[in-house]
Order: C-alpha cells, then structure tokens, then sequence
C-alpha cells in the first residue's frame, strides 16, 4: 500500500505546497486570527484561481467540456483513475483512488457547472477572471494577488462565478491531496468523487447514471461537498436537504389578446384569475392552505428541542436578507425548513418583453417550487393540488393549448404541470457517519460543529441513497454570505484554508 502511495507522489509536480500557519493576534469579523502564509507563493490559491478561470455557466455544453478537460488532468495528477461517464447531456466526472482493497469506501459529491452570469452585474472585468478583493467601506476593492504571498486577512474575498457554489470545495479538495502529499500522510480508506456537471439544471440524468453505474459507485459513505455553512459560520455538519418539485400554471382567457378598451370590462383577464387563485394558496403568515399539503407532518417536543440548538439570530437573518418581519414570528428558522414550502418563482402575462400594450392577455403563467421534506409523498401533493385547483371552478388540462370545444364550454380553464426534480432525505446526526464527522471537526476547530438536521436548499442525494443504500452528509466549507447564484458571488479565504485543513483531517481519520 505504501509503495503505491509513494508511486503515486512521483507523479506530482515538485513544488511543495505549505500549510497556513495561525501567528498573529489581529481578528476578522468572525473572531478568527489573521494568518501568515509562507513566503513561498500559496500554491493553494494557484489552484483556486486556475479553475475559477473556465468558464462553467451550464448553458454552454463547450464550457463544460473544457472544465471536465481540466478536472481530468487534476486528479490524473495527483494518482485518480479517472472515468467519463457519457450522459444525454454532458457527461459525469467520476475519480477513483484505492489506498487498500480492504479498507471502507467514501463517496465524494460535487458538481462544477455554474449559474448563468450577467457581466453587467458584476464589479470586476468579467466573473469569470477571479479578483482579490478587500472590504473598503461598505464595498470592495481589487487587490493585488501578489499580497497573498506573504501575509492574507482571512476577510479577503475572491470574486468569480462558482468560486462557492461549486469550485472552491473542488479546488480545496485538490488542495488538501497536495497538502497530505508534500507531508507523506496517507488517506485512511478507498476515495470516490462524482462530479456533475448538471447540478444547476437540477441535475436530470443523475438518477439514470447511478442506477447504470451503481457497482462503480458502490461506497460506504457519502459526503457531500457543498452549500455555505451556517449564518454564524460556525463549522457546520448538516444531515439532510429538501427536494424539489416545480409546478406550472397557465390560465386561458380569450383566444387572442384583445384590445383593453373595447373589451376590458367585458372578457376576462386571466391574470386577475391566476391572481385569485395563488393568493387564495397562502395566508399571511405563509401557511399554505390547500388542504393535505401538510399531511404526515409533525414535530416532536424532543426535534424541535434540538432544532432551537442551532444558534439562529433572527435580527441578524431578517438584516442579512434585508426584511423587516419573517412570516410566522413563532417559529425559529430551523423549524420553518421542516415543512414543504409553496414559493411563487416568476409570473407572465401580455409578453412584456415587447412592451406595454392596451390588452386583455389571451394568457396568464406562473411557476412554482414545492421544497420537498422526507415525509412528503410528491403523487399526494400533486393530487391534493388539483384538487384544490378545481375546486376553485378551473377545468384542468395538461401542458397545452385549449381545444376549441373547451373553450367555449369552460368559463375558467388552467393548464397544470408537476415535475418531480429531487426527493428530500435525511441521515440522523447521532449516527456513525455524524460521529465520525463530528469527530473530524472538532479536531480541527476545536469545538462540535453546529449541527442542521435539513438545509432548506436542494442537492440531488437522494438517488444515491435509494440507489446504493448509504448514509449521506453534507459537509458544508464556503461563507454563509457569498451571493451563490447571483452577481458577485465570492469565497472568504478564511473559509478556503479551513476547508482545506478539514479536508485534511476527513481524508486520514479512519472509521
């Protein structure tokens, strides 16, 4: 076993990669020291960059090969049998490192695709050339890479598209082999990764690939590498996400769009209707009202005790967000991500695209999320929404135009779509997994790490855990602020050393 370890560290390139070292006594905003670097250029950063500079705005099928490209020479490198796993989009990454045939197995989850960008947005030359950036009064200002070399504030930012959702974890997982290496430490088991390059498409052709491939993916464990940690930035261990369903409606009016003044008091605008019926959905405090939604339920005294452990600050969440009252003031955050949500994502009418026009519209869309949670059962919602729909006078068709006929023998007729993109799962925290974990963190922090029993976000495991039958975790590393999905997303460096360092002692603690 040795021996092939010491094989496989032939193959990299000869520069030494140092580790950050804690010295001095100057603290950010998240009480944590400043850090002196070696005076060696930080490597480590060097991988950062590099693969934040491809760009990976999933639209875009030749961005994703050129990351693939890359991501295959980097884990060749550093001793990965490497698979390309052909989907009918673009393929999977899968790497593969056995230190022992003996030895347990965990699974690595990340993706590299990104979310589209807009340049005009952003506060740099392009989102995707990474810059350093420090705080200067309530903004940023670029920095000279060339600073980090000697001395870094844990505070500096790096700002590019997918530097936290997901390529940091990528380039600190990267980091973390080369840092093991140049100390001639091993990792304690066999590793896997699979790397999706759809997971902001919500990662359609997963389930299809697990299920072909189950014996190569056959692990252990399986560990996920994504999301922000908590909004303290606290490490942070969380055991479940929800899933999620996506519901699209559309209310038919007249035929065509009519002319507002001849006919403004006379046909009826399928907006106003679509208007009634999402409202008629929810109350004030954001309870949804379609009778079933909620059914199987329930919070025990003893889960709802250990979700008031997470050390949420509502004031600080409502100024984050920018609110000044959440909905149900009775409920902590942690206990609003236990139940399935009804969120209203876009409205349409009239083709606003092309201008304002003096029209009744012939039409009316919305679409809608439905964050799943364990309990749900999705054919239940779908049927307990239909119900409720019709029961509000619409007739129901499917994804299409109205006939004729049901035109004029409807007065209310709505199209319906459900799509099913992702189940919810959950792993208890008291279990080997959460105390191996647990265990990881507390030896390089130095505390327990806040513990979430279910993100409110979505990341596709569940095909994995009904596919191959193994206990997941998401072991989240980037900073709770860092504008994921939207412009100028950045990674704190602060956050990017951690994840390596933890890294580091996931990869050698054995189990």
């Amino acid at each position: 076993m040795r021996n092939s370890w010491l094989r496989w560290l032939g193959k990299l390139p000869g520069v030494i990669f140092l580790s950050a070292l804690i010295t001095s006594p100057a603290s950010d905003s998240y009480g944590q020291n400043r850090i002196t670097v070696s005076a060696e250029p930080v490597k480590e950063i060097a991988i950062l960059k590099e693969i934040l500079s491809i760009p990976n705005d999933a639209q875009y099928p030749e961005y994703i090969d050129q990351n693939i490209s890359w991501l295959k020479q980097a884990f060749e490198k550093r001793g990965f049998f490497i698979t390309v796993l052909p989907s009918p989009a673009r393929p999977f990454l899968f790497a593969e490192r056995i230190v022992d045939k003996s030895k347990p197995v965990v699974l690595f989850y990340m993706h590299f695709d990104g979310q589209p960008v807009d340049a005009k947005e952003w506060q740099q030359e392009d989102p995707f050339k990474p810059v350093l950036k420090e705080r200067q009064g309530e903004g940023w200002r670029i920095i000279e890479w060339g600073r980090v070399s000697n001395e870094y504030d844990p505070e500096w930012r790096v700002f590019a598209r997918s530097s936290a959702d997901d390529k940091g974890p990528i380039a600190m997982f990267l980091a973390a082999i080369d840092r093991l290496a140049t100390r001639k430490e091993y990792p304690a088991y066999n590793i896997k990764l699979i790397l999706d390059s759809e997971e902001e498409k919500g990662s359609p052709n997963l389930p299809a690939m697990i299920k072909k491939h189950s014996d190569l993916l056959k692990a252990d464990r399986l560990v996920i590498l994504d999301g922000p940690r908590h909004s303290s930035n606290e490490p942070t261990l969380i055991f479940g996400c929800r899933g999620v369903a996506q519901l699209d409606l559309e209310v038919f009016g007249p035929r065509n769009d009519l002319h507002s003044g001849h006919y403004g008091s006379y046909a009826p605008n399928p907006a106003f209707g679509l208007s009634v019926l999402l409202a008629s959905m929810k109350n004030d405090k954001g309870d949804v009202l379609v009778p079933g939604f909620y059914k199987g339920i329930h919070l025990s005294k003893e889960m709802k005790k250990e979700l008031l452990k997470v050390p949420d600050n509502k004031e600080h969440i409502n100024q984050q967000i920018g609110i000044a009252k959440e909905l149900n003031g009775s409920l902590s955050y942690q206990e609003s991500l236990q139940a399935p949500s009804l969120n209203i994502l876009n409205l349409s009418s009239g083709k606003p695209e092309i201008g304002t026009r003096n029209i009744v519209p012939a039409s009316a869309g919305a679409q809608l999320d439905i964050r799943l949670v364990p309990e749900n059962d999705p054919v239940h919602l779908e049927s307990v929404l239909k119900r409720f729909i019709t029961s509000k006078g619409f007739y129901i068709i499917p994804n299409r135009q109205p006939t004729e006929a049901e035109r004029l023998s409807h007065a209310k007729i709505i199209s319906f779509r459900f799509d099913i993109s992702s189940l919810a799962f959950v792993t208890e925290p008291v279990s080997p997994i959460g105390d191996w974990l647990s265990g990881c963190v507390e030896k390089v922090f130095g505390r327990s790490p806040v513990k979430i029993r279910m993100a409110g976000g979505t990341v596709p495991i569940a095909p994995f855990i009904q596919e191959l039958g193994i206990p997941a975790v998401l072991v989240p590393t980037v900073n709770p602020d860092n504008n994921q999905h939207a412009a100028n997303e950045n990674l704190r460096l602060g956050n990017y050393f951690e994840g390596i360092s933890l890294l580091c002692k996931l990869l050698t603690i054995s189990f």
